[in-house]
């Protein structure tokens, strides 16, 4: 439920058409690339139900693309992602840091406006959980500001979590 919920927001403004479509503007980072697959699975399934729901009342209904990008990932889908980008890019963060460290992989990253980090008590406090933060903070530089959502479901202590899922900040 609660990895659902952290995509609601989002989907409004998809299915609404405040964010146009062909543009990835969701990023989901989990440290489980198995978790990835399941996300993809958990999403379509919804979207395809409002989808039913929206041609049975008349109304029009957006293209809505869930992609995953892994190490597994064919480099056919991975050449296909940036000729039409999802508009919902779920990945790990290895995968995020080598879309940042390539032309192709950047391209499709700028129009984000949110980022949500999955089991971020799996990666907090640890070199992976440095390596995602930067990787996310890198992304400012890209795209500006979006939306940080992170989802545990047990995190200690809360205010360091905070701190560091919002990033480096010059002051």
């Amino acid at each position: 439920g609660k990895t659902l919920a952290a995509f609601l927001w989002a989907i409004n403004q998809l299915i609404t058409g405040q964010w146009p479509a062909g543009y990835t503007h969701v990023l989901y980072v989990s440290p489980l690339r198995a978790l990835n697959y399941d996300i993809q699975r958990n999403l379509l399934t919804p979207l395809d139900k409002l989808r039913k729901l929206f041609e049975g009342a008349g109304e029009g209904f957006p293209e809505i693309h869930v992609l995953t990008r892994s190490g597994d990932t064919p480099s056919s889908e991975r050449r296909q992602m940036i000729r039409h980008p999802p508009e919902i890019l779920i990945t790990t963060p290895e995968s995020l840091n080598l879309l940042l460290s390539s032309k192709g992989g950047r391209s499709i990253l700028p129009t984000l406006s949110t980022v949500i980090l999955d089991e971020i008590h799996g990666v907090y406090g640890t070199k992976r959980g440095v390596y995602l933060i930067t990787a996310v903070d890198r992304l400012v530089g890209l795209c500006g500001e979006f939306q940080r959502i992170a989802l545990s479901a047990t995190i200690e202590p809360p205010q360091k979590v905070a701190e560091f899922v919002a990033g480096f900040r010059l002051t």
